[in-house]
């Protein structure tokens, strides 16, 4: 290759790589008394998930317990934004029922272009500025593994004997705005270095698994979930 087609090469690079770079999360301004809408894309109850040592030890199941996300989440988010700003519960079919409510853009994500109407319908019928989607993503359970689960619960790993737990996390706190309709930022588990092990005594036969270590991973959880929070309204200006 010559001199120039180097340098044309090197130039091309540099451009894809800027062109591939986050670009800045978009600031919102919330005028007093604003009102937040919430609405939950999630599994209501927490889900299992154990990986063996063999794949024939593995196991997924939901949790025959509530974790109550939707009345955590609204309780914190009353205790961490402006006095002056109300969070209402809300519920739509036309986001609920969508296949995704992101795209990926060229440099960052997108809200799916067939729910702006279904976003901008909100604002004006129900008086909102800004709403925020707790949304389940399909990802693997832990690094390099072909197991994969979407939603909230509890993870569970032996290996020869050698177990672990530890909260699953496969959601993600999306800030979209309403007027107009677009996607803000997301406060997730991939974008931030939240990530804790939680070691605790758990038997070989991972439907025993006891009431203590779940209420540990729990725990944890709601931990990992409130500063996922935090990230998603920093990001945002909330």
């Amino acid at each position: 290759m010559t001199s120039f087609g180097t340098k044309v090469v090197i130039v091309l690079l540099i451009l894809l790589t800027q062109g591939c770079a986050s670009t800045p999360t978009k600031k919102l301004e919330v005028a007093e008394n604003a009102k937040i809408g919430v609405m939950f894309r999630t599994n209501e109850n927490p889900l299992y998930v154990h990986v063996g040592t063999t794949m024939f030890q593995n196991e997924t199941r939901f949790l025959d317990e509530s974790w109550e996300l939707e009345a955590y989440t609204i309780k914190y988010l009353e205790s961490a934004l402006k006095p002056d700003v109300s969070v209402e519960l809300i519920n739509s079919e036309a986001l609920t029922s969508a296949n995704q409510i992101v795209d990926a853009g060229w440099s960052s994500l997108t809200l799916t272009k067939e729910l702006e109407p279904e976003l901008s319908k909100l604002a004006s019928e129900r008086n909102l500025s800004v709403l925020l989607i707790i949304d389940k993503y399909e990802a693997s359970v832990e690094a390099n593994s072909t197991v994969t689960a979407e939603g909230y619960g509890v993870f569970t790993r032996c290996m020869l004997g050698i177990c672990h737990a530890e909260p699953l996390r496969n959601v993600a706190v999306r800030v979209f705005s309403l007027d107009p309709a677009m996607y803000i930022t997301s406060g997730n588990y991939t974008n931030s270095v939240f990530q804790a092990l939680v070691e605790t005594e758990l038997p070989n036969i991972p439907e025993k698994i006891s009431p203590e270590a779940i209420e540990v991973v729990k725990n944890e959880f709601f931990t990992i979930f409130s500063k996922e929070i935090d990230y998603a309204l920093e990001r945002s200006g909330l």
